[in-house]
């Protein structure tokens, strides 16, 4: 399969069809080729089971407050250790699925609990452009509510992966999820108010660039 200019990670995917060929695939008898056999197979498959099998989705990574990962109180200032996660095993974690699973968007999520931020006059708007850039770092910005704390960090995450050398080629998209989802993915009816560690999370999702944008992309690339 080398030979044939496949790489290392082409065999990987093929795996599965590799071990079907494998074990059902016997030498073809005079009367039957090879794709005749191939062919039957199929035709068999699709018999005993006339549903398509589930899509193997990739897994998501929850970075709670509950396993560590903090943020200084009301902010998006990473704490030591969780700078160093996102750095070492958590990059790891992330380009090991994008791999596996041939995918090129990160979307980072932040989620915060339901207790109210006052006092603070935001300044999300005009600052988020200079952090993004990287002229200006993430801890001068000022979340007034719980939705733009979610953004604040999952702004600061994806600033810290975007960086990391093993996820180069990777697009990082910070996101927020605000005190809407809880972490059983069911949204909350506003009764689980309160200071609730598991709620502030950075949730790490990974998927495949959106078709039109990626054909968008090429295309502008050769031109």
């Amino acid at each position: 399969m080398l030979e044939q200019g496949l790489t290392a990670k082409d065999i990987e995917r093929l795996a599965p069809a590799i071990k079907v060929l494998r074990d059902q695939v016997v030498v073809a008898p005079a009367e039957q080729t090879p794709e005749d056999q191939l062919l039957e197979i199929v035709r068999k498959a699709q018999a005993a089971d006339g549903e398509a099998m589930p899509h193997e989705w990739p897994p998501i990574i929850n970075l709670s407050e509950t396993n560590g990962y903090f943020f200084r109180s009301g902010s998006a200032e990473l704490s030591p250790a969780f700078l160093a996660s996102l750095q070492g095993k958590t990059a790891e974690q992330i380009a090991d699925i994008a791999a596996r699973y041939d995918v090129d968007v990160i979307e980072v999520i932040g989620h915060t609990d339901e207790q109210k931020i006052s006092g603070i006059e935001s300044n999300l708007d005009g600052a988020l452009q200079g952090v993004l850039s990287g002229a200006t770092p993430v801890k001068i910005l000022r979340p007034a509510d719980n939705a733009g704390l979610g953004l604040a960090r999952a702004i600061a995450v994806a600033e810290i992966l975007k960086d990391v050398p093993g996820l180069d080629g990777l697009t990082v998209l910070p996101m927020s999820g605000a005190q809407l989802i809880l972490p059983d993915d069911t949204l909350t009816n506003g009764a689980q108010a309160g200071d609730v560690a598991s709620r502030r999370r950075i949730e790490i999702r990974v998927r495949k660039r959106n078709g039109t944008a990626a054909a968008t992309d090429a295309a502008t690339a050769e031109n």
